[in-house]
């Protein structure tokens, strides 16, 4: 009587703590940070009756808002109560899982859930573990269990509609459960799973407030917008260790399921490897396409989902030796592929983990308390990011935001009507942009645009949701500026905007296309793909394409270039790079332009292309003047020669003229001041600080700094980079308390560079600069870097010619 005693308290005790190390409430409201605005604005969306596959498309569904990790006040008792339901069936199920469980791999399998389950924040890793699980009990009881079905077939149908990769996981457990059912002469079974799982997906698309109508465009647009995702969402591993890691974690795994299957020659094993494939491609897959954290969540899922082969799969001696042994070095490729991408997920997984169970406890005892400490925490960021000025012009009128910081219209209540694809980053492909550009095309088009130009991973500054960038330039007008945000009004009545001629003509890579200059160029670029990219963009992700350019000024950069985006175009004319260029264009003020490009593929990716690019440059009419250019004017002139419109040969006669020295590092001060801040590692050396980026986003906290007795300083960086990549320079102005849009873009060479840049005393006045070297992995190295002051008047913008 000892041994089942004991068990039930093990099992008991496993229970709890999973619960509690699973059982998550948002601890933080909602902000205008990218990843917090998308968040928030689910939640907004299911809470306003939205529509999905219409008036929403994204990669969530309309029960999306049950893993939102921040607070809007909208939706919460909802989601209290989900909490409260599925995390308990989620250590239910997992506890039964343990016990079915080889007895040497149960503390393995129950020590990795609890300790790296949450090593990357999103929620994906459990959801995949407890829909393998179910399906693992579907496969060893569901053919003569009603009940097990019933229940099944009920949370499938709710946890598919969280997120579309979700319903694909569970389509795949359905393809294989249903046939399976009626393989072993139980039809009755395999119509009850899958009717219920029918009835309860519709049961609750109604319950969402959808519309049965709009459901075959949720579908169709969540499967365009999950490719669109691999072509344009695509980032390279922090390191090669990381990528082989996960490779050969996968790679074993199958090997693994191989094994079984011939084993037992099987239906059950063979439908059970089929599974863990599927969910190992669909896991893997999101992970490795989007390399940076997300990686952590393959790294998490891989080793318990293998173990739970063993409930259902009793091998031979031998195959079962072998099993052990695949196993074990899974569990030891992925625990040494966390520590490669985020050494301290396996430094504080204890501690985090003990926290986790702290304050799920704690928001358990009291939700009333947690509530009320959520709603005090919203109510001081909305103090902090209110635009009593927006507020006041825009009135109940509709607004939509452009960029991706809609938590700011959710802050400040405005009545957010947004377009389908909200973050214009995430308009992938052509029939996407399509959508948002008919949107702001028809009655529909909001009356006022909070304005913010942003974009992601270096990507051309005009790429993202272009269609809606020209929509706005030609009828819409900037009103003025609040919190780094401007507020645009609709001037006319939306229609489209129909190009005067257009030249078309087939470009090879890397060859130089000249442009005209003075006039409002529309560039569209029609990439081909050749038999093995489409296979490549079937399994995993296409390479990445960049474009470069050099504008009238002799400016040369180089930026991201997404195909799938480009073949709808993009204002190449003129170049609106920062959103202070984008208001002189729409003020009729002077711009620069992009006198020729080319677009390059590394050579031993451009098998994954035909040869040629088809490309077609259209020739726009002006942008309308009207009575409301002077603030646009006034806005693209507030910056003054920012250091975005000054030469660099400029920069360098200034530099080299004055005689006032602000600030020297070199190797002779050790660099003194510079320390890093995210994904690098410094060592100081003979030849200069060596910044070793173990990731793509490194970044560095510079001394801070004055621009000494003038106004204005010029810092000249000498850096060495191991590849072609951008370089940012962040600052804070007077008043500014977080980085954001406020930075500064150079493109450095593979190699040595010599970056000038200017900074006026306003610009230094907020905090010390941030330095972010590049974006590809490697080795930076910096030689020098000194400030000197200067006399503002030497600074001055040159003419654009042309136009």
């Amino acid at each position: 009587m000892q041994r089942p005693r004991a068990a039930t308290v093990l099992v008991t005790l496993a229970f709890g703590l999973l619960w509690l190390n699973l059982f998550w409430l948002p601890v933080v409201p909602v902000s205008p940070a990218l990843d917090s605005s998308w968040c928030g604005a689910l939640i907004h969306f299911s809470a306003q009756g939205l529509q999905f596959g219409k008036d929403i498309i994204f990669t969530h569904g309309p029960f999306g808002h049950l893993t939102a990790f921040v607070y809007t006040g909208e939706l919460f008792p909802a989601r209290i109560a989900w909490e409260l339901f599925s995390k308990t069936l989620f250590a239910g199920l997992l506890c039964v899982t343990l016990v079915r469980l080889p007895a040497f791999w149960r503390l393995p399998f129950f020590l990795f859930v609890i300790l790296f389950i949450w090593a990357d924040d999103v929620s994906d890793a459990q959801y995949f573990l407890v829909i393998s699980c179910l399906a693992a009990l579907l496969f060893r009881r569901g053919n003569f269990s009603p009940a097990l079905n019933i229940a099944a077939g009920g949370f499938l149908a709710a946890v598919s509609l969280i997120k579309f990769t979700y319903f694909l996981l569970i389509v795949l457990v359905l393809a294989l459960a249903l046939p399976y059912y009626c393989r072993q002469k139980r039809p009755g079974q395999a119509f009850l799973l899958g009717a219920v799982f029918a009835a309860g997906f519709l049961l609750c698309w109604g319950i969402a407030g959808q519309h049965f109508s709009n459901l075959p465009a949720y579908i169709t647009t969540s499967i365009d917008i999950s490719f669109g995702y691999k072509e344009a969402m695509g980032l390279p591993a922090s390191s090669r260790a990381v990528v082989w890691a996960g490779n050969a974690a996968a790679f074993l795994g199958l090997i693994q399921c191989a094994l079984f299957f011939l084993d037992s020659r099987r239906l059950t094993a063979l439908l059970v490897a089929l599974f863990f494939a599927g969910e190992t491609f669909l896991s893997w897959n999101r992970a490795f396409i989007r390399a940076d954290d997300h990686v952590l969540s393959f790294l998490a899922l891989c080793p318990p989902a293998l173990l739970i082969m063993w409930t259902v799969i009793r091998p031979r001696p031998k195959i079962r030796l072998a099993g052990h042994v695949i196993t074990f070095l899974v569990f030891a490729l992925c625990t040494w592929g966390i520590f490669c991408q985020k050494p301290s997920a396996l430094a504080t997984c204890v501690g985090d983990a003990v926290r986790r169970g702290k304050t799920a406890w704690s928001a358990v005892r009291d939700l009333r308390q947690t509530s009320a400490h959520l709603r005090a925490q919203l109510i001081e960021v909305k103090s902090a990011h209110a635009l009593p000025r927006v507020r006041a012009e825009v009135g109940d009128q509709t607004i939509d935001v452009f960029g991706y910081e809609q938590g700011i219209a959710l802050l400040n209540e405005l009545n957010y009507t947004p377009r389908p694809i909200f973050q214009g980053y995430s308009a992938y492909t052509p029939d996407l942009i399509k959508a948002n550009t008919a949107f702001y095309s028809s009655p529909r088009a909001p009356a006022y645009v909070l304005f913010k130009y942003q974009s992601i991973d270096d990507r051309y500054p005009a790429l993202d949701d272009a269609g809606v960038l020209r929509q706005l330039l030609y009828h819409y007008k900037p009103l003025f500026e609040e919190q780094g945000y401007s507020l645009w009004k609709q001037i006319r009545p939306p229609q489209p905007i129909q190009p005067s001629r257009t030249i078309t003509e087939s470009l090879p890579f890397d060859s130089d296309c000249r442009l005209p200059v003075g006039e409002p160029l529309w560039l569209e670029l029609e990439f081909k793909k050749s038999l093995a990219g489409w296979a490549l963009n079937a399994f995993h992700k296409p390479p990445l394409v960049t474009i470069r350019i050099r504008d009238n000024l002799g400016r040369q950069a180089s930026h991201r270039l997404i195909p799938s985006m480009s073949s709808t175009g993009f204002f190449v004319n003129p170049y609106l790079k920062t959103q202070r260029q984008v208001f002189r264009l729409s003020g009729g003020s002077e711009n620069s332009s992009v006198v020729s490009f080319s677009v390059h593929v590394p050579d031993g990716k451009r098998k994954f292309f035909q040869n040629q690019i088809t490309c077609r440059v259209s020739t726009l009419p002006e942008v309308p003047r009207t009575e409301m250019d002077e603030p646009a004017r006034r806005l693209g002139d507030a910056a003054g020669a920012d250091d975005e419109t000054v030469a660099q040969d400029q920069l360098i006669t200034a530099f080299n003229t004055s005689t006032e020295v602000v600030l020297k590092l070199d190797s002779k001060s050790h660099f003194e001041g510079i320390s890093p801040l995210n994904q690098t590692r410094l060592s100081d050396e003979k030849a200069g600080l060596r910044i070793t980026a173990t990731g793509t986003d490194p970044q560095l906290s510079l001394p801070r700094l004055s621009p000494g007795s003038q106004r204005v300083a010029i810092l000249r960086i000498e850096v060495e980079a191991p590849a072609d990549t951008g370089f940012q320079m962040f600052f804070l102005p007077f008043g500014v308390s977080t980085y954001g849009e406020h930075v500064i873009n150079r493109f450095l060479r593979r190699g040595e560079n010599t970056i000038y840049l200017a900074l006026t005393d306003s610009q230094l006045g907020g905090g010390p600069l941030r330095l972010d070297p590049g974006m590809a992995l490697g080795d930076y190295f910096i030689t020098s870097l000194e400030v000197r002051a200067v006399a503002p008047e030497i600074i001055k913008p040159p003419q654009p010619a042309g136009r």
